[in-house]
C-alpha cells in the first residue's frame, strides 16, 4: 500500500481496526493476474507505478541491475540471490529482501 493519511486498519495493529467496514468495502473475488509480456517472463500490470511486479524463471544466471528495494520470492525448487560478497540460498515460499544500496543482484 502507498503513504497515505487515509488508512482503513484491518488487524495487527494496537489501533483502532474497523472489521465491518473493511469487511464492507472488500472484494473477495479471486483474479489471476496477466503478465504485460509473452512467456515465462513477465511484468504484471499493478495499479501503481511505485513498485512493479516481476516473474522470472531463470534458466541460468541472472542479473537484476536496479532491484532495490524490493523482495526475491522463490516459488518453485531453490535458487542462490547475491549481492556482492552476500548470498542467501532461498527454497520453495521462502523470501529475501534487497534493501536500496548495494548494486546488481544475481
Amino acid at each position: 500500500m502507498a503513504s497515505s493519511d487515509n488508512v482503513l486498519r484491518g488487524g495487527l495493529t494496537p489501533k483502532h481496526v474497523d472489521i465491518p467496514e473493511l469487511l464492507a468495502i472488500t472484494d473477495f473475488t479471486a483474479t489471476t493476474p496477466e503478465p504485460r509480456t509473452p512467456g515465462g517472463t513477465g511484468e504484471y500490470d499493478v495499479p501503481t507505478d511505485r513498485f512493479r511486479l516481476s516473474r522470472l524463471e531463470p534458466h541460468g544466471e541472472i542479473t537484476i541491475d536496479d532491484p532495490g528495494p524490493g523482495a526475491v520470492l522463490c516459488l518453485d525448487g531453490d535458487i542462490t540471490v547475491r549481492r556482492g560478497l552476500v548470498s542467501e540460498r532461498l527454497g520453495r515460499g521462502e523470501a529475501v529482501f534487497i534493501p536500496y544500496e548495494g548494486g546488481p543482484v544475481t
